[in-house]
């Protein structure tokens, strides 16, 4: 889609920030999460025809992630369930879910849902930010440092503010 809409690639974003462009990797997941948010529900036509579904786990994390940008984690922790019981191995979802726990005081809760998503996608430099938070909050000091340097070596932008701290310290 993105190729057809804007003219570039942006799949190499999916790994790491584009090299020649200033797409990022959550610029590639918002993009994908955007273009996900409906699916088709293919059917015989003598049955009625294929029609559009907006009921996806995309938008049902969307919708998550909205309510817990929100503050109404009641809803958003609903519907974090209903997307990922379509789609349980989401990295998106899994990480907007742990960032949701984070928010709420659960850290441990916080902790395994995003190593479950940096276990499914390695190079997911959101996920291992928030980690590095859970981390922290559980003052596994040690574990939060390491696990932000993998973060700001998946993402140039982190790169550069770990760099400019060391720098100041």
């Amino acid at each position: 889609a993105a190729q057809s809409f804007l003219g570039t690639r942006i799949g190499c974003a999916r790994c790491h920030n584009h090299p020649l462009e200033r797409f990022t990797q959550d610029d590639f997941y918002h993009f994908a999460a955007f273009f996900a948010r409906t699916g088709l529900d293919r059917v015989n036509p003598q049955q009625g025809g294929t029609r559009l579904d907006a009921q996806s786990a995309s938008s049902w994390g969307e919708l998550a992630t909205l309510q817990t940008s929100a503050g109404d984690y009641a809803k958003a922790l609903q519907n974090f369930r209903k997307a990922l019981d379509l789609q349980p191995d989401n990295v998106v979802m899994l990480t907007g879910r742990g960032i949701l726990e984070l928010r709420q005081g659960n850290n441990e809760a916080a902790l395994d849902t995003l190593l479950r998503a940096s276990l499914i996608e390695p190079r997911y430099a959101r996920a291992k930010t928030y980690t590095a938070v859970a981390y922290y909050q559980l003052a596994r000091h040690a574990d939060a440092i390491e696990t932000f340097r993998q973060a700001a070596a998946l993402d140039e932008r982190l790169n550069r503010t770990v760099a400019i701290k060391l720098l100041l310290a």
